[in-house]
């Protein structure tokens, strides 16, 4: 194929823009794919946790002082799963 010169630009100019927007839509579409997965993976800590309160002390045998080590631990990790979770 003989193309002259401005042909030449005209279809790299072409060819740039072609990639150049493939590359946006790509970066948009992993942008969703990752909010998503973080979403997700919120809502798992979410469950892991309420199921840690409601369900780890009822079914050991603790003694107060141990529930009250749990709760306060729970506590904690609540207050660190938000902390981190709501800079995101």
């Amino acid at each position: 194929m003989n193309l002259n010169a401005v042909a030449k630009t005209q279809v790299a100019g072409i060819l740039r823009s072609f990639f150049e927007q493939t590359k946006k839509d790509a970066d948009k579409m992993l942008s969703t794919k990752i909010t998503g997965i973080c979403t997700k993976d919120l809502k798992i800590q979410a469950l892991i946790l309420e199921r840690s309160l409601l369900y780890g002390v009822k079914n050991e045998a603790l003694s107060q002082i141990q529930q009250d080590l749990f709760e306060e631990a729970f506590g904690e990790d609540l207050a660190s799963f938000w902390k981190q979770n709501l800079k995101r």
